[in-house]
């Protein structure tokens, strides 16, 4: 599956989050959160700074969720994206086996 035009296929990482404390969120706190993480698996040709396998942070709000052969995506607009983590890039097979773990 490819991305076409300003699209971004991604795959959502599910946080766990701590206070400065130490305590867990709930799952309730955690899904008040405007923006999310995830994994891009593909990208529009008409996007230019984003890179297969990149960490980006999105408006969870916006895009469709999609399943292609048991795993599943979302798709979003270039527009949505909020964040680039440019510290963090994932390699195609790492990315695989990310989304064979969140698919079980």
């Amino acid at each position: 599956m490819k991305a076409l035009g300003d699209r971004i296929l991604i795959t959502p990482i599910v946080e766990e989050i701590k206070t400065e404390s130490g305590l867990l969120m709930s799952r309730k706190d955690v899904e008040e959160k405007r923006y999310a993480k995830a994994i891009i698996v593909s990208k529009g040709e008409l996007i230019e700074t984003l890179k297969k396998g990149g960490i980006i942070h999105y408006d969870k709000s916006a895009g469709h969720a999609i399943m292609d052969e048991g795993n599943l995506y979302e798709v979003i607009k270039y527009r949505d994206v909020a964040l680039v983590d440019d510290k963090i890039h994932l390699p195609e097979k790492l990315i695989k086996w990310w989304q064979s773990l969140i698919n079980k």
